[in-house]
């Protein structure tokens, strides 16, 4: 496994054709990543947390809104110099959160996918449906906002 970073891309969309809610895709080098929608009543940015791009390539992210589109290039540069990779002696499953978000459309947000288990077990592991979950209160949880670090995300 590379050692990587979480690409952090902020954004807030309003769609004045529907004004109760907006749907947003997110596209990681012109693949669809997810799809989101916002109730027109919220004012606050969004964050979209990338992982899944690819090392020492330029990658294309793009936020699209009905016409609207706002693409943004990054080539991120593997650092070997620093070894990130997670402990996998004895591990049979390793999740991470990495990327998710609760505003992410009810099929997609439920569903956990296991690439990250598969790299760095090389087990492949089946999908795991998540299940009981509100959404609002519980869910993908941004650990920002239980940092007792003062860094701004």
């Amino acid at each position: 496994m590379l050692n990587y970073t979480i690409i952090k891309l902020k954004y807030i969309v309003y769609d004045p054709k529907n004004p109760t809610s907006a749907e947003v895709q997110l596209y990681t080098n012109s693949k669809l990543a997810r799809t989101d929608t916002f109730n027109a009543n919220e004012k606050a940015w969004s964050e979209w947390q990338i992982v899944d791009y690819e090392v020492n390539t330029l990658n294309t992210f793009m936020v699209s809104c009905r016409d609207a589109h706002e693409e943004v290039s990054i080539t991120v540069k593997d650092n070997t110099a620093i070894n990130l990779d997670p402990e996998k002696n004895g591990c049979a499953l390793f999740l991470s959160a990495a990327g998710r978000s609760n505003k992410e459309s009810a099929l997609n947000r439920a569903q956990w996918n296991n690439k990250i288990t598969t790299a760095v077990t090389g087990v492949k592991v089946g999908e795991v449906e998540l299940r009981n979950f509100n959404w609002a209160t519980n869910g993908w949880i941004n650990l920002r906002d239980y940092d007792s670090s003062d860094e701004d995300a």
